[in-house]
């Protein structure tokens, strides 16, 4: 068990809820249980900033940290956002985000192994061609 504090907004029913977790069901004993290509986790809040997994803190450090993209400071695209008050850029935003989980979650080989980035970046250039196209050509 690894017991670990996240300073940023992570509030796990809310992001069950969301929409945007694919692979996670309620774990009889709390908390969620996660697959996520070869590994499982079981994840439970304990407090408001801190969370009980059920992996060692090598592998939270190796697989968990980047599945949950914790190294970004989403407080502050956040507020960032909310500055601009332009509704389209808040629109963008959460589409952006939607499209990122698609990808991770619905297309999994894309995303594995070692080089998974270019699987991701070649997805979002082709996405916005796609779009330029269309608004282009009508």
């Amino acid at each position: 068990m690894t017991e670990i504090q996240i300073s940023d907004d992570f509030d796990l029913d809310k992001l069950a809820e969301s929409g945007q977790c694919f692979c996670w069901r309620r774990a009889a004993e709390g908390g969620y249980r996660i697959v996520h290509r070869d590994r499982c986790l079981t994840i439970r809040q304990v407090g408001e900033d801190r969370c009980r997994l059920s992996c060692s803190e090598a592998e939270f450090e190796r697989v968990w940290r980047v599945y949950f993209d914790l190294d970004t400071d989403y407080r502050a695209i956040r507020r960032a956002v909310r500055e601009t008050e332009d509704p389209f850029l808040a629109l963008a935003f959460a589409a952006g985000a939607m499209l990122y989980v698609v990808v991770e979650e619905l297309i999994p080989e894309m995303s594995a192994g070692e080089h998974s980035n270019v699987g991701v970046v070649c997805f979002a250039v082709g996405f916005s061609l796609m779009m330029a196209l269309d608004v282009a050509l009508g």
